[in-house]
């Protein structure tokens, strides 16, 4: 289970997804990444239809994806 909102190899502002592959094959398990609502209040995220801003689809749910995590889910927020 990752929390910190960064790449599983890479850090904050880089992506290494291949690098990502062979740690997680190593390991042999799934892969959770899990994050709060930073952008908007839990308030706000639950009483729209849109759900999460276009910047946490990316942060929270793209960019975990490549690097090979599954369920984005939320965890908290504001």
């Amino acid at each position: 289970v990752s929390l910190t909102g960064f790449s599983l190899v890479g850090g904050p502002a880089y992506n290494d997804a291949k690098a990502a592959e062979d740690v997680l094959a190593a390991l042999d398990v799934p892969y959770l990444a899990v994050h709060p609502i930073e952008f908007q209040t839990l308030d706000q995220w639950g009483g729209s239809a849109r759900g999460l801003l276009p910047v946490e689809s990316t942060i929270m749910v793209a960019i975990p994806e490549l690097d090979g995590a599954t369920g984005a889910l939320v965890f908290g927020g504001r």
